[in-house]
């Protein structure tokens, strides 16, 4: 339920000059261009061709209040990517996990000329960020500073809304340069946003029945959106529409499943991301089932890439090429990336393709234990005094990773659904049983080591 984001590099020397890596063509048909993202969702480029990227972050460890089951934190961040690699611009900004795994932080990236600004999706009362009101903050030169109260809106105008401050999830430059458009998912509320902070409502689109996920202009000032489909969201109900100067719909595209991000070429082809396969019953997101896509005709579509874990916001770069972020859920350890597809491809699969990307951090990674609807793998790990392991449920059903009564260090990671990741460092040697909280003939252990 959410939406997305993206990050990206190569730096390539021709002719004796630098070439900033959006501007230089890569020539295998799918590059990684930008890692250790932290679930990733929108992205932008400058003029420059830097690639921004939003995270959404981890939430936090704070349940403020229980009625709004949030835990809450500053764990979103605004970053640049530099050498495949994110570097923090704006960070603490606040972030929000509910209970079933949804994470709100960073919503979206929008930049004009020179100017930059997120959507920060993670305030608001009803995530139990009362202090801090969902916004479209702007961060030209690392500062942060409210440009528009998209809370305040909600509560002004949106009596009886789902969520009272909405679930905010896409952010757009007017073509000329004027403003901003921005998204509420669960009603379909399309709001203009001045460069003077005024709001105004483009359209309505909660007669739909459907979320709707996504916005992008065409090049013909065009506006268009994705709508999601509703819950249990089968296959072939999802689509995109046109919006009129009057707020009307038309069907443009049809036939989709779960459409995440759309983008459009310079051409007017429409490009989608399919967020996950289909399914008859919970969990409805199945990982690594994604897909993206390229408009063939109002219900035709050509397959681009397949096997995308959890595709988030979609783009067409300065060089023409199509930019994807994955995964912009279960990402907490920074598995994030941004991928490069060159814009004449159709039929990849990235099972056979080679998505190593750049080492970030302090290049040591920690290990992963996946979590399956068979057990841990693998059941045993061993690392040093300091060290952190990653926990990431693989599986098609719900899981837990919680410590054993025997175990030095006591934890529980909750519900952890299909593609969430769990975190935890261990800071002294022993060794640490643990089992899966939902299964618990399912154990696994942590050896610590000086």
């Amino acid at each position: 339920m959410l939406k997305r984001a993206i990050t990206l590099l190569l730096t390539l020397l021709v002719s004796g000059i630098w070439l900033n890596p959006v501007q230089a063509q890569e020539t295998a048909p799918v590059t990684v261009v930008a890692s250790g993202l932290i679930n990733p969702q929108g992205f932008a480029f400058g003029s420059d061709g830097t690639l921004y990227v939003a995270e959404a972050g981890i939430g936090g460890d704070t349940m403020i209040d229980p009625a709004a089951p949030w835990m809450t934190g500053g764990t979103a961040r605004f970053v640049r990517i530099d050498n495949g690699c994110p570097t923090t611009v704006v960070d603490t900004m606040p972030s929000a996990r509910s209970t079933s795994g949804l994470t709100l932080g960073l919503g979206a990236v929008a930049i004009i000329g020179d100017r930059s600004f997120v959507l920060s999706a993670g305030g608001g009362e009803s995530h139990a960020n009362k202090d801090l009101p969902v916004s479209v903050i702007e961060v030209t030169g690392g500062s942060a500073v409210e440009l528009a109260d998209l809370s305040t809106w909600m509560h002004d105008n949106m009596e009886n809304a789902p969520d009272a401050d909405g679930i905010w999830v896409s952010l757009v430059p007017v073509p000329d340069g004027s403003g901003l458009v921005a998204l509420e998912r669960l009603t379909g509320q399309v709001v203009r946003i001045g460069l003077d902070g005024t709001l105004t409502r483009l359209a309505d689109l909660s007669s739909l029945g459907s979320e709707v996920s996504d916005l992008a202009f065409g090049s013909d000032g065009t506006l268009y959106a994705a709508l999601f489909s509703a819950s249990p969201y089968a296959a072939g109900t999802s689509s995109v529409v046109s919006i009129g100067t009057d707020g009307t719909t038309t069907p443009v595209w049809t036939g989709l499943t779960m459409v995440s991000a759309i983008t459009v070429d310079a051409k007017g082809t429409i490009f989608a991301a399919e967020y996950s396969e289909a399914r008859t019953e919970p969990p409805y997101f199945v990982p690594g089932s994604g897909q993206i896509i390229r408009q063939n005709g109002i219900d035709q579509s050509v397959p681009v890439l397949a096997a995308i874990n959890f595709p988030g916001d979609l783009a067409i770069g300065p060089d023409g090429a199509l930019f994807v972020s994955t995964a912009n859920v279960g990402a907490d350890g920074g598995a994030g990336q941004i991928l490069r597809i060159a814009s004449d491809s159709e039929g990849l699969n990235t099972q056979s393709i080679n998505l190593t990307g750049a080492t970030c951090g302090d290049g040591l990674e920690a290990p992963t234990v996946k979590v399956s609807d068979y057990g841990f793998e693998p059941s045993t790990v061993t690392i040093q005094i300091g060290g952190t392991v990653v926990w990431r449920n693989v599986g098609e059903m719900d899981h837990a990773v919680a410590s054993a009564t025997n175990s030095p260090l006591e934890w529980d990671s909750g519900v952890l659904t299909p593609g969430q990741e769990f975190i935890l460092t261990f800071p002294d040697p022993g060794t640490y049983p643990y089992f899966d909280g939902l299964n618990p003939e399912r154990t696994g252990v942590i050896i610590v080591t000086t």
